[in-house]
């Protein structure tokens, strides 16, 4: 009976990968495509259910928004506009826009949201888990103007303005679960990342950087984006801010980078680049103890693929996002393709469970 045990145990250790033993290897890569139905998937964003909404192509061409969830996937109608499923929430809502559009998905209907102006230029950015929505909407003779949408008694979508206090043109990027609003603002003194935390903006201004944008947020607190850094090479910078002041993320090594997004975990990420103008040279990142890790070293390689920018993360730590991959195994015939990372049980931890196994054994 021992000598059973002892083959389990064999087994079990057998079964790790010898890569997860003697590398870093912290996620596992999934292509979202080409699949023999798609050509081309660009996520946008995940939840905490695992579902990916973005925009997609067949191989005939054709395409649009679609929404990817643990039912299958399904393109949404092409109406939704050319950028696709922009974000989601945790009940599978999915909000998207084009140029003159602004329209959320819901349970298989699509309806436009309204603007209480004549806006032609309409986003949306971001919708929570209490189904508020934010965007924003300009024509050429005013000012770009933030809005909320939330649903009234009957089911109908309303929109508010946000307070522009202070600003001169305004654009919300995300909505938490809380209410607090992100994005971006212009005032006097040029573009700062931005918070709606009640009623007038917050911009977050720093003497190092300025043409900042907040692109993602959590319920923390931790918000997330970049800044322009004027005193060294005019290259995006990465920055966090917990509510009281702003940090630089550390991108030693690489000329530029951006956070993206943030989950619950305070897991941060977005890219860097060794260059200042050129996303051929991104690479998609991690933010750990505020520092860069070029998440390509964080996944066993994958022939023919560079993965460029992470866009979303969610509580499990599941990061979508695109990357370069080779059309015929050159280096320089690429197209942008999206993909999955999934987080991998640490080696630490398959050993505790195969500790617990030879335990568990031992009591009988």
């Amino acid at each position: 009976m021992k000598s059973v045990k002892l083959l389990g145990v064999m087994l079990i250790f057998a079964s790790i990968r010898p890569s997860l033993l003697l590398a870093e290897v912290r996620y596992t890569f999934t292509p979202l495509a080409p699949t023999p139905d798609l050509f081309q998937v660009m996520p946008n964003a995940i939840n905490n259910a695992g579902s990916i909404v973005g925009a997609a192509t067949r191989h005939n061409y054709s395409g649009g928004p679609f929404l990817d969830t643990a039912e299958g996937f399904q393109f949404l109608p092409a109406s939704m506009g050319w950028w696709g499923g922009v974000s989601l929430n945790s009940n599978d809502l999915v909000v998207g826009s084009g140029d003159d559009i602004a329209r959320v998905w819901e349970s298989g209907t699509m309806t436009d949201l309204p603007f209480s102006w004549d806006a032609n230029w309409k986003r949306v950015t971001g919708i929570n888990d209490a189904n508020q929505i934010v965007g924003y909407g300009a024509t050429p003779l005013t000012p770009t103007i933030p809005a909320r949408w939330t649903k009234d008694s009957t089911g109908i979508w309303e929109q508010e303005l946000l307070s522009m206090a202070g600003l001169t043109s305004a654009a919300p990027m995300g909505i938490a679960n809380s209410g607090r609003v992100i994005g971006v603002g212009l005032t006097d003194t040029g573009m700062w990342p931005v918070v709606w935390d009640g009623d007038d903006p917050i911009a977050l201004m720093v003497e190092w950087g300025w043409d900042g944008v907040a692109n993602g947020l959590n319920e923390n607190g931790t918000v997330v984006g970049r800044y322009v850094n004027g005193q060294e090479q005019y290259s995006y910078v990465p920055f966090k801010w917990d509510g009281a002041a702003v940090t630089e993320l550390s991108i030693a090594g690489w000329a530029a980078g951006d956070a993206r997004a943030v989950n619950e975990q305070n897991q941060i990420v977005g890219w860097v680049s060794s260059t200042a103008d050129s996303n051929y040279s991104w690479r998609a990142a991690l933010f750990e103890n505020d520092i860069a890790i070029d998440l390509n070293t964080l996944i066993e390689p994958v022939p023919g693929w560079t993965l460029a920018e992470a866009r979303s993360i969610n509580d499990a730590g599941q990061i979508v996002g695109w990357g370069w991959q080779s059309v015929d195994g050159t280096d320089w015939n690429v197209m942008p393709q999206g993909f999955l990372l999934t987080p991998v049980p640490e080696p630490a931890t398959l050993m505790l469970l195969t500790l617990a196994l030879i335990l568990r054994g031992r009591c009988r």
